[in-house]
């Protein structure tokens, strides 16, 4: 999923899966209790007995936004062991937000040119090294004249007013244990 709130807002449906691995788990879910329950119209046991999965597709529509609380409440009769899965769908205009990312190669620089005031590009970096080991990740803005705003999202499109990743000094570095870059 996104690593803030503002790509929530550009997601048409969020799928949550839930897996029994031992017993007979249920998937409750609500946007407006803080503790869902279980009720007897929502969802009967008997229903689970031969199917270990349960899943709740939310979509957004004109009177429902996914940008908000999603409360997940799982109810068991008897002991339970079970895995959580999340499969959002986002907007087409998000995907093409993503997919229009100039993406950027390690230790080569990219040269900009900004004429106007308001330009933006937006690139995307995956380091090499990102499955095998627990590296820092520093990004650096080497700006000739005036200044910039220069600012990134892990995992998600960078909005510069929500997002905690803004340059200092030109410079951002991401740790990979508060992103699961490694």
């Amino acid at each position: 999923m996104p690593g803030n709130s503002q790509g929530y807002g550009y997601m048409q449906s969020l799928t949550i899966q839930l897996e029994t691995l031992v017993g007979d788990a249920d998937l409750i879910v609500s946007t407006t209790n803080p503790f869902p329950v279980l009720t007897t119209s929502a969802h009967t046991s008997a229903s689970r007995l031969t199917d270990p999965f349960d899943s709740i597709t939310l979509t957004r529509d004109a009177n429902f936004t996914l940008n908000t609380t999603i409360y997940i409440g799982v109810y068991a009769h008897t002991l339970a062991a079970y895995q959580l899965s999340f499969e959002p769908t986002y907007t087409s205009q998000y995907v093409a937000m993503l997919a229009g990312a100039i993406p950027l190669n390690d230790s080569q620089p990219y040269f900009v040119q900004y004429l106007q005031e308001y330009q933006q590009t937006f690139f995307s970096f995956t380091p090499w090294w990102s499955m095998a080991e627990n590296r820092t990740l520093v990004l650096a803005a080497d700006v000739i004249f005036n200044d910039i705003f220069f600012y990134a999202e892990a995992n998600d499109y960078p909005i510069y007013y929500n997002t905690a990743l803004i340059d200092q000094d030109n410079l951002i570095a991401i740790e990979a244990d508060r992103y699961d870059l490694h």
